[in-house]
C-alpha cells in the first residue's frame, strides 16, 4: 500500500469514527455525564467549541437534576464538580470565535440550498450562565450543605465571578 492510499484509508477510519461516535454513541446518551464529557473532549479535539460546550453543559445537567442533590453530600460534591468544570470551560471557550455555516436565502431559480460561513463568539453571554449555573446549584444545596467545603468553593467562584 502506497502512502496515498494509507492516507486515504486512514481518512476513511476518520469519517467511520466520526459516525460512530456522533450517530450512534452521542445520539444515545441520556444521563451519563462520564460520557457526556468523553463526547466534550472529542469535540474539543475537532476544535468544534460550541458542541463541545454543549457537552459540557449536558454532563452538569445530569448530575444537577437528581433529585438527591437537596439531601445527597455525594450528589451535591459531584455536582459542584460538574458546575466548576463548566464555568471553567465557559471561561475558556465562552469568548473564543468558531466559523458556522448558516443558510442564506434561497434563490428561486437556484434549486440547492446555499449557506454562508460566519464568525460568531462560542458563548457570548458565558459570565451570565456562569453566574446563573451557580446561583441556581447554591440554592440547591443552601439548606443542607451550607458551610461544607463544597458549598464554600461554590460561593467563592460566584464572588470571584462578580468581581471579574
Amino acid at each position: 500500500m502506497n502512502e496515498k492510499q494509507a492516507a486515504h484509508t486512514e481518512a476513511q477510519y476518520v469519517r467511520y469514527m466520526e459516525h460512530l461516535l456522533v450517530a450512534t454513541i452521542e445520539a444515545r446518551i441520556t444521563d451519563s455525564a462520564p460520557l457526556w464529557r468523553a463526547m466534550a473532549d472529542y469535540w474539543f479535539w475537532r476544535k468544534d467549541y460550541g458542541h463541545c460546550l454543549d457537552c459540557y453543559i449536558k454532563a452538569y445537567r445530569c448530575l444537577s437534576q437528581m433529585p438527591q442533590i437537596a439531601y445527597a453530600q455525594p450528589v451535591f460534591s459531584d455536582a459542584t464538580e460538574a458546575a466548576l468544570e463548566l464555568v471553567s470551560m465557559y471561561e475558556n471557550l465562552g469568548d473564543k470565535t468558531q466559523t458556522v455555516r448558516v443558510a442564506t436565502d434561497v434563490d428561486a431559480a437556484v434549486p440547492e440550498h446555499k449557506s454562508a460561513a460566519v464568525e460568531q463568539l462560542v458563548c457570548a453571554d458565558w459570565k451570565y450562565q456562569s453566574r446563573m449555573l451557580l446561583r441556581t446549584l447554591i440554592g440547591k444545596g443552601k439548606d443542607s450543605f451550607e458551610g461544607t467545603p463544597a458549598f464554600v468553593r461554590l460561593t467563592e467562584a460566584l464572588n470571584a465571578l462578580r468581581q471579574a
